[in-house]
């Protein structure tokens, strides 16, 4: 009883694009980019989670980084800023699909992208930045924020 309430408690606040985010899917589905090695022994990734649920509101924030080998022929010629680009558009049409309205998007450098979203009562922002960590691997972060006010009768 108590794992079922902690379960669906967990989720109450967060959106369904929230639940289902996963920065490893997002990085696999553009495998089609030639300079990244994320399968086995070429990638890693970390996650991690919390939340706050009020009888009023609720927070939730989700980190995860993922790294990858940059493919010993593609290293000189790694082109970041078409991944970024790729990965954006992906978590773009990943909102839309899941009914969120982009009130905001922008980015501070050309590797990084942010969303401010609204679905329902849920408020919400999701970065993505990457960055190349020394000679031949190049990790991409995530950070999800949402906030969800709930109705009171």
């Amino acid at each position: 009883m108590m794992a079922a309430c902690f379960t669906a408690c967990l989720h109450w606040g967060q959106s369904s694009f929230f639940a289902s985010f996963s920065l490893r899917q997002l990085v696999e589905k553009n495998k089609i980019h030639p300079g990244l090695d994320c399968g086995a022994g070429g990638g890693a990734g970390i996650g991690g989670g919390s939340g706050f649920f009020g009888t009023k509101e609720s927070h939730s924030h989700k980190a995860e980084d993922f790294s990858c080998r940059l493919k010993a022929d593609r290293v000189e010629s790694f082109d970041e800023a078409n991944l970024i680009a790729a990965l954006k558009q992906d978590v773009e049409r990943d909102l839309g699909k899941s009914g969120a309205k982009i009130v905001d998007s922008g980015s501070a450098d050309s590797r990084s992208f942010f969303f401010l979203y609204i679905l329902n009562k849920t408020q919400g922002r999701v970065e993505v930045s990457g960055k190349r960590i020394g000679e031949d691997y190049y990790t991409l972060k995530a950070d999800l924020d949402e906030k969800t006010i709930a109705t009171v009768k």
